[in-house]
């Protein structure tokens, strides 16, 4: 008999890798000092200093506007990812079917080594 079920929630549940992207996009259209940097190189290097999540997002943003000449500030470009990113979040496909055919009296809990009020964003 099944008491409780126990997720992880980054890249178990939510698609960190595949919702990243559509923030970077949406950051690199929004803000015009990013503008000059192709796209395709603004998530590119993103991503590549990011290695999957385990660098904080400080650390990534201070390498890409020394990388790109940007002429924004860590600060803001990190407020930026922290507000906004959460609207771009998107779970794995199926995970809603299944969690709807689970019964309402099922406890459900959810692992994170994520910043905590970075995960229970949105």
């Amino acid at each position: 008999m099944i008491r409780a079920l126990l997720f992880d929630l980054d890249e178990t549940l939510h698609d960190r890798s595949g919702s990243l992207p559509y923030f970077l996009r949406d950051q690199h259209q929004r803000f015009r000092e990013v503008a000059p940097v192709p796209i395709d190189d603004y998530i590119t290097t993103f991503l590549l200093l990011d290695q999957e999540g385990r660098v904080w997002k400080d650390v990534v943003y201070t390498e890409m506007i020394r990388r790109f000449q940007l002429s924004l500030s860590v600060e803001v470009l990190l407020h930026d990812y922290v507000t906004r990113y959460p609207f771009f979040a998107r779970s794995f496909p199926g995970v809603d079917t299944f969690f709807a055919q689970l019964s309402p009296e099922l406890p459900i809990g959810l692992l994170s080594n994520g910043r905590t009020t970075f995960q229970r964003a949105v």
